[in-house]
Parts: structure tokens; C-alpha cells; sequence
């Protein structure tokens, strides 16, 4: 009896420790946004160095005229498989678009590039096979 008394002591605890008023904002607080994707979130050649989202990218003009809070976790080079992953496995990810009252998505760049990269190797130069290839109808 003393066992289960103990479960519902520390389950009643849990449920409290979860509740929406813990992770309420105060009124004061910023809404906030969160970028996530490749390239064009992160801002790719549009800072000094490319070590760090760039601060010119679309994310941050956005919350400069929103008066919002930004988060830019895009990364240059990713692909939609990439950030599915992040987004399944990295706490960091799901963590800040749970508590993000907006989020920007931009992902599949890569990917268009990929396939595009692919079907001009297979087609080796043919325009037409390479239209083929991308399913492309000619006339």
C-alpha cells in the first residue's frame, strides 16, 4: 500500500512538473521564431565567415519587423532526410519548436540538387535524356 501511495505521490508531481503554467511565458516576453532547414535559413555567403547563421538571412529580418526572438538552427548542406533526423533524434531541435511560438521551414534545395546532379551524370550531356530522366514531357 505504502508502494503505491509512493507511485501516485511522484506521478501526481510529474503531471504537475508538465503543466502548461511552468512553461508559461510572462506577458513581457518576446514571441519568438524558429528557422530551421539548409542554406537559406542559415544564410549561406551572406555573413563574414559562414561559421554561424548569418544575421542578414531572411530569419532574422523577419523577427526584426516582427519584433520577434530568433532562433536559426538551418545548417548549409542539409537535406529533407537530415533534418527529419535532427528533428526525430536531437533534443536540441525538438526542444525549440516546441517552445517557439513560429517556425520557418525551408528545406529540399539539396535535394532538387541532387536528383538534378544525378540525372545530368546519367544523361551524360543528352538533353533529352536528362529531360526524361526528370520527367520533364517534351513538346
Amino acid at each position: 500500500m505504502k508502494k503505491l501511495i509512493y507511485i501516485l505521490i511522484v506521478a501526481l508531481l510529474a503531471s504537475s512538473l508538465a503543466s502548461p503554467s511552468v512553461f508559461a511565458k510572462s506577458d513581457n516576453a518576446k514571441e519568438s521564431l524558429v528557422a530551421v532547414g539548409d542554406s537559406i535559413p542559415f544564410g549561406l555567403n551572406l555573413g563574414q565567415t559562414n561559421q554561424n547563421p548569418a544575421k542578414t538571412s531572411y530569419p532574422y529580418i523577419i523577427g526584426k519587423l516582427a519584433d520577434l526572438r530568433v532562433r536559426n538552427l538551418g545548417v548549409s548542406g542539409w537535406q529533407s532526410a537530415q533534418l527529419l533526423e535532427a528533428l526525430k533524434t536531437d533534443q536540441k531541435y525538438r526542444q525549440a519548436i516546441i517552445h517557439s511560438d513560429y517556425v520557418a521551414v525551408t528545406i529540399g534545395n539539396n535535394d532538387l540538387l541532387a536528383i538534378l546532379r544525378e540525372a545530368a551524370a546519367e544523361s551524360s550531356g543528352n538533353q533529352v535524356l536528362f529531360q526524361q530522366l526528370l520527367g520533364i514531357k517534351l513538346n
